[in-house]
């Protein structure tokens, strides 16, 4: 499960990317999320329903959710490591 910040929703919503559509793309299976949702504290970039890569910061407050924390365009690195990510796939 995810929970909001107040400060991390207000940002994603100034980006223009609806909070529900961060909660769909961290939840999903496969091409929407880089990394799985599971483990500890960090980044996850995910894709919009646009194709957007947005980077989601998250901290594991329980065993059972995550809050987030931040949410924003994938910088550079972000857009790297997608694309590297995706890279790998095709091989």
């Amino acid at each position: 499960m995810i929970v909001w910040s107040r400060d991390a929703m207000r940002l994603v919503e100034e980006m223009g990317v609806p909070p529900t559509e961060v909660n769909q793309a961290v939840g999903a299976e496969g091409r929407r999320l880089l990394l799985p949702l599971e483990g500890g504290d960090g980044w996850r970039v995910i894709t919009d329903v646009t194709g957007r890569l947005v980077e989601v910061w998250l901290v594991r407050a329980d065993a059972d959710w995550y809050e987030v924390i931040g949410a924003f365009d994938a910088g550079m690195d972000g857009k790297a490591r997608w694309h590297n990510a995706r890279e790998g796939e095709l091989r």
